[in-house]
């Protein structure tokens, strides 16, 4: 009886580790549900830019699959990644270190079709005359605050922005959700579908919050500003390599490793090689003070590999040292 007992137990014993290991089976086997639809592609995030010479050839770039020159002062840079929902920055100058930038205006705007390209123009400054120009153009789509702002004050698109309004004709106020007092405001005129650049661009800070930027318009007439409303890009540059330098030539504020007065054009130095970047600007105070209407553009230093050459010019294309804000993208 003993051992028929002991076996009863064993047989009960290897039914129950049958039942666990079933239990244990289902558990472990869950059906999948049904598949969800795809979610909304994320935004692009980072800066991706180009330095472009004024045949449209590429000279150095991030992110950037090609540059063409499509017509006289009109090209076309492929970024390798969708910029659509991006802000776009561009500056004219020189790319190499040989020469005097020349005074020009410049635009940029959206490839239709095209995702991955930015569409860059220049004119004369005095002119208004297509020119062809050396450039940098950069996107900026998710690793500082920007907004795309309409000529009405409307806000096409944007990161970080709370508001964006035109307080008066050719005057409009950038509101962000964070504090931007100390940081380098860039701005560009966006074209209006003609690919030819419409007016200049220049900032200053919003006296009723440190979390805004006043950008003021303005039309070319006959070397003249007259204040227009004008749409355009904004982007501000907290981080990296920017500064913001006053009159006569001396840093605000900002990262850039030094500035100096070269008559009626300024040096910017960076701590960090400088020929293989990009770099943009904008005419701008470093205060509330309205800020002068002109243009900003730029060449390499010679035989200074970590510095550029910057100049100033009026709405008349007249060489003269003025504020600016400027930001180097490596």
């Amino acid at each position: 009886m003993g051992r028929r007992g002991g076996g009863g137990v064993a047989t009960a014993l290897a039914a129950v580790a049958i039942v666990l290991a079933l239990v244990a089976l289902a558990v472990n086997f869950v059906v999948p549900g049904p598949t969800g639809s795809q979610g909304a592609t994320g935004q692009t995030s980072g800066d991706y830019w180009a330095v472009v010479n004024g045949t449209g050839s590429l000279v150095h770039g991030s992110g950037v699959a090609s540059a063409s020159r499509t017509a006289e002062g009109v090209y076309q840079v492929k970024f390798s990644e969708d910029v659509a929902n991006c802000a776009y920055l561009a500056s004219g100058g020189i790319a190499g270190s040989i020469g005097n930038p020349t005074s020009v205006i410049g635009a940029v705007e959206s490839v239709s079709g095209d995702s991955d390209a930015v569409q860059v123009s220049f004119s004369l400054t005095t002119t208004l005359l297509a020119n062809n120009s050396g450039f940098s153009v950069v996107a900026i789509c998710g690793s500082s605050p920007w907004a795309v702002v309409g000529s009405n004050g409307a806000l096409d698109r944007g990161s970080d922005v709370v508001s964006s309004t035109s307080a008066s004709t050719g005057l409009y106020h950038v509101v962000f959700n964070q504090n931007v007092e100390n940081c380098s405001y860039l701005a560009t005129a966006t074209a209006t579908g003609t690919g030819a650049p419409i007016g200049l661009v220049s900032v200053s800070g919003m006296g009723s919050s440190p979390d805004g930027v006043n950008v003021s318009t303005w039309n070319d007439v006959a070397g003249t500003a007259v204040a227009a409303a004008v749409p355009f890009q904004l982007a501000v540059l907290c981080s990296g390599n920017w500064a913001v330098v006053t009159v006569p030539a001396s840093m605000a504020r900002g990262t850039a490793s030094g500035v100096s007065e070269l008559g009626a054009a300024t040096q910017v130095d960076f701590p960090n090689y400088a020929w293989n970047c990009a770099v943009v600007g904008t005419l701008g105070t470093n205060n509330t003070t309205a800020p002068p209407a002109g243009e900003f553009t730029f060449a390499g230093r010679n035989a200074q590999p970590d510095a550029f050459y910057i100049v100033t010019s009026t709405a008349d294309a007249i060489a003269t040292a003025e504020p600016f804000h400027i930001g180097e993208f490596c």
